[in-house]
């Protein structure tokens, strides 16, 4: 196992490095395709590992609880992490003022939570910045900024609270995990390691949005995989599934498997769960008072991404976002033929179908192999396969978005650590 995870280890090095420090060092069309093999491995590689090995990760407390000098440790590593990321973060918002020139991300957001603060319908056309943009963002993108708008809290540095909150539900898990003292304190500070990496290559992405944010609901989905509690599971894809719509092709998956490997009972628990927070959060305060919210929603992503492909950078220029050293959208915009808007409407069919395929193909391959795999294992594995094609595959490739499978890598490297190993056989269907 010590190889699986060097190896786990260099490729995730290798992710990172592809979105920050080496990120289009290889050229703007084979940058993406060495991001995307790493990312790719990380969600396929432990697969392959837990069939051969019969892996699975600790569920519950460690059989030995952790002693006083391994929490000492975690909690020191977390505090020092904080502190260092906080300094790093204080002068990147003092350099980067919000500016809608370089992102209405943030000031969209507090349009929206100013409107709902003055009894307003928040889901309406904005006009303010000399052109017209509908908010098309889920609630748990914008409504925790609410909090921020009443005590007049910088809406940035709520996003990294939510992070650090993610970040503490991972180090309780980490605190229940049988690990050497040297391994505990490494998976502790990987967080920040990551994080880190960011602010010093990218500091825009802190600067401008609020993917700290995103990155911390993802963090918690990945974690709940692993839990016993139908309510903590909900809890997980609810965060995501009411902040964007990326997951929503890999749900029915989730909750498919859950149903025939746990009591049926389980799943649709977490179903109805996860149906009451939709519609107490999104569809009764919004969509019922505006049916077209949805559609529209959906309609501008079109239009948010046609405009990156051509509407602002200079005559000849390529588009900025497309050829960074992310995503394939540099591909259909360069060796497709057609105006933009067929080689754009191309991509997003290849883009459903990849995502939509990658689905099945996992749900296909956990048929054969669900006698060898943990299935809560596997579910962990599909969720950081799917969410590379979905990136991938996105018609604007923002660096930023590219935080939310990069963090879930964290969790896959913690189970893999944490791994008991030759176990005579895997939990029996309990539904």
């Amino acid at each position: 196992m010590r190889w699986h995870k060097f190896i786990l280890i260099v490729v995730f090095v290798i992710e990172i490095g592809m979105l920050s420090f080496l990120r289009g060092k290889f050229g703007i069309y084979y940058s993406p395709i060495i991001l995307f093999l790493a990312s790719l491995f990380i969600g396929i590689y432990p697969i392959i590992v837990s069939y051969k090995n019969k892996i699975t990760a600790y569920e519950t407390a460690s059989i030995i609880p952790p002693d006083r000098v391994k929490i000492a440790l975690i909690i020191s590593s977390i505090v020092i992490g904080i502190l260092i990321s906080s300094i790093y973060l204080s002068k990147i918002f003092t350099d980067y003022e919000i500016d809608t020139k370089k992102s209405d991300i943030i000031p969209c957001i507090n349009i929206l939570v100013t409107r709902v603060l003055n009894n307003e319908f928040p889901y309406k056309t904005i006009s303010d910045w000399g052109y017209d943009l509908f908010p098309n963002y889920m609630p748990l993108t914008w409504m925790p900024f609410i909090i921020a708008k009443i005590i007049n809290f910088d809406f940035r540095w709520l996003a990294f609270s939510v992070w650090c909150l993610s970040v503490a539900f991972y180090t309780l898990v980490l605190l229940r995990k049988n690990l050497p003292l040297i391994h505990s304190a490494f998976l502790s500070l990987l967080p920040f390691l990551v994080l880190l990496t960011f602010l010093r290559y990218e500091p825009h992405v802190f600067a401008y949005t609020i993917e700290p944010l995103m990155a911390g609901y993802y963090l918690i989905l990945s974690l709940t995989i692993l839990s016993k509690s139908n309510l903590i599971r909900a809890i997980g894809l609810i965060l995501c599934l009411l902040s964007r719509y990326s997951l929503i092709l890999w749900i029915p998956f989730y909750l498919t498997t859950v149903f025939f490997l746990e009591k049926k009972r389980n799943a649709i628990i977490i179903l109805v769960l996860v149906l009451i927070a939709i519609f107490l959060v999104y569809y009764l305060p919004f969509v019922s008072s505006d049916w077209t919210v949805v559609k529209k929603g959906h309609e501008y992503y079109t239009t948010c991404a046609l405009g990156e492909w051509n509407l602002w950078q200079d005559q000849g220029d390529k588009p900025y976002h497309l050829f960074r050293g992310v995503g394939f959208a540099c591909y259909f915009y360069d060796f497709l033929d057609g105006n933009l808007k067929d080689r754009l409407r191309i991509l997003q069919s290849v883009h459903l179908i990849i995502s939509i395929l990658s689905v099945f193909i996992l749900g296909f391959l956990y048929i054969s192999l669900k006698k060898q795999v943990d299935y809560k294992l596997y579910l962990l594995f599909s969720l950081k396969t799917y969410l590379t094609f979905f990136y991938n595959f996105i018609q604007v490739p923002y660096t930023y978005l590219f935080m939310v499978p990069l963090f879930i890598s964290l969790v896959i490297i913690l189970v893999i650590f944490a791994s008991t190993v030759s176990r005579p056989e895997l939990p029996k269907n309990s539904g």
